[in-house]
């Protein structure tokens, strides 16, 4: 009789997010491939797979090593791999994996979840029990930009003011005045436009000012354990300190309108 060839069915989903993977993330992502072990017919265990920026990598089936790397500047994490691999007694890594969850920061931040089993029941449930712990590390959200433009409304104010003064005329195509409107749009437009390129040029010839940019207003992707977690802080403080000076540009573009009606 024909040998037929062994049948598989599983799941491969990708998402693309900006992820906070931290130590309880792991031991409850671990804890959920344990208990899925238990329903195998084979031996399996649960596999750390670490790349570094500095192109090493290390395996290990302990989250306290994990956690316990430095991730140090230019030895950052780059990406980890949680692999269930069915195994003999002393040589899990030799196996290939049944179940992969993986996550990188390099590039597009990626996050994937693969299963290949025989057992298609046992894949699907344990699809729907990893699914919710994935999403719930996807929890770094990035500052608005539009707080920016907070700053460039008492900017935007004093200038027009100074052209209702006529110390700074601006004139229609046809030689007329400009309207208070428009003049105020204008203003504020040009300041706009000259933000947006001093900004583009500081985050791409200072590579610090890029980097900060990039962390607070387009997200990242964070590892947080090692000398991530005290950056990772500092990121925070910076956001809020944006946001509460939004704040207060507004309230001073408030404080200058009622000003300038009394002027």
């Amino acid at each position: 009789m024909e040998n037929l060839p062994v049948l598989r069915s599983g799941v491969s989903k990708h998402f693309s997010e900006w992820f906070l993977l931290d130590e309880d993330a792991l031991r409850r992502l671990q804890t959920v491939l344990g208990q899925a072990t238990l329903e195998l017919s084979l031996t399996a265990s649960s596999v750390f797979h670490v790349s570094r920026e500095d192109a090493r990598f290390y395996e290990t089936t302990q989250v306290e090593d994990v956690v316990s790397d430095a991730n140090v500047e230019g030895r950052r994490v780059e990406s980890l791999f949680i692999e269930l691999r069915a195994h003999e007694a002393q040589s899990p890594s030799r196996q290939e994996w049944i179940t992969r969850i993986s996550f990188e920061s390099y590039g597009r931040s990626s996050v994937r979840l693969e299963i290949n089993s025989e057992d298609r029941k046992w894949a699907l449930l344990l699809a729907d029990e990893l699914e919710p712990e994935i999403k719930r590390t996807f929890k770094v959200k990035p500052a608005s930009t539009g707080v920016l433009y907070a700053f460039l409304i008492p900017l935007a104010l004093v200038v027009y003011k100074l052209h209702e003064q006529g110390f700074l005329p601006l004139q229609a195509k046809d030689g007329g005045e400009v309207s208070p409107l428009a003049a105020l749009i204008v203003v504020t437009a040009s300041l706009g436009f000259g933000l947006a390129l001093l900004v583009a040029l500081a985050t791409a010839v200072v590579k610090p000012i890029g980097a900060i940019w990039s962390a607070l207003f387009h997200g990242r992707c964070v590892f947080l354990w090692g000398d991530m977690i005290p950056e990772y802080n500092r990121i925070l403080q910076l956001r809020k300190n944006v946001l509460w000076g939004g704040v207060v540009a507004f309230m001073m573009s408030f404080l200058a309108s009622g000003l300038w009606m009394l002027i």
